[in-house]
């Protein structure tokens, strides 16, 4: 009934809806059902509903004039609800409200909480004659209030009475023993869970050592191989630096024997023009002194007596690379 209090639509075909379909429509876009008996209801010529959804003003006014109206004038206000005024004579009488009242307690350890309800509140006689009077309003023929009171202790001190309280303790007894027994049986699955969580966390705890210390071993095996790596490295770029170092001093010596062989053959080919140039002046020289000896022996020939003709031809028969 929920939904009765908090759906728009018209309430007597909410109610339809219920008992034939057996749930209460919450908007008017139902066209299955909603719809179908709102159309059935004005083919029958139904009168239009004045329910608090249908009518919400018609509803406050009932609620407002609700105080005023009696089984001579209900009719009459129903029919006109909107044109009745309400009567100011009429006030609500409302009741006061009433202290609370202090609840008796009092601090006790439990212990001695145990001991006040087991042992010091047991009454000798069980029945209040003034309470008991109280609670009928007063005895209606004399001794009326004491024929119940043996009434109810002529009962209670009966085997059904007595056996009702014996029941109870038993009931209590049993109800005692068995939250022992769940008390025990929850302790001991309580361990049992605080075992297994225990287990639990260890194999996690041993997890994450073994994750580390293989992730301790992955990357000190890396840092091994990376430092293989860099050695070899280092080694092939001096290994590289000694072979450009080596090619670089092979190169420079060869620049070197072509620059001493460029030398020797600038030296050779000066020493071969100077020596050239020594023979072209022997030559000149030899020349000039084959002419100044044909001069002479031009002289001598003009000069009689003063050599022989054999030893001027001797002279001039010789080649001249022999001087």
């Amino acid at each position: 009934m929920d939904a009765l209090a908090i759906t728009p639509v018209c309430l007597r075909v909410a109610l339809t809806m219920f008992h034939q379909v057996g749930y209460i429509p919450l908007s008017e876009d139902d066209p299955l059902n909603y719809l179908v008996e709102q159309q059935r209801e004005a083919a029958q010529g139904f009168t239009p509903c004045l329910c608090s959804n249908c009518a919400p003003r018609e509803a406050d006014s009932i609620i407002e004039l609700a105080p005023q109206i009696t089984l001579d004038n209900m009719d009459e206000i129903l029919a006109g609800l909107l044109a009745i005024t309400k009567d100011t004579s009429i006030v609500t009488m409302q009741q006061k409200r009433q202290a609370a009242k202090a609840k008796l307690f009092c601090n006790l350890t439990p212990e001695v909480a145990d001991i006040l309800a087991k042992h010091l509140m047991r009454q000798a006689t069980p029945h209040n004659l003034r309470l008991l009077e109280s609670v009928c309003g007063g005895e209606f023929f004399p001794g009326q209030i004491e024929a119940i009171n043996d009434s109810i202790t002529s009962w209670m001190n009966g085997d059904y009475f007595l056996g009702v309280l014996l029941s109870r303790m038993e009931h209590e007894d049993f109800i005692e023993s068995e939250k022992i027994s769940h008390a025990n049986t929850q302790a001991k699955q309580e361990l049992a869970e605080l075992a297994r969580k225990e287990k639990a966390d260890q194999k996690v705890l041993e997890r994450e050592i073994a994750k580390k210390k293989k992730q301790a071993a992955m990357e000190e095996a890396a840092a091994v191989k990376k430092a293989a790596k860099d050695h070899v490295a280092e080694k092939k770029k001096k290994q590289a630096q000694e072979a450009a170092e080596a090619k670089s001093v092979e190169r420079a010596q060869t620049a070197l024997r072509i620059a001493q062989a460029e030398s020797a053959a600038m030296e050779n080919v000066t020493d071969r023009a100077l020596r050239s140039r020594q023979m072209a002046g022997e030559r000149e020289e030899l020349v000039k002194e084959r002419e100044r000896e044909k001069e002479k022996v031009a002289k001598e020939k003009v000069t009689p007596g003063y050599g022989s003709d054999i030893g001027y031809t001797q002279l001039f028969s010789q080649p001249l690379s022999s001087f």
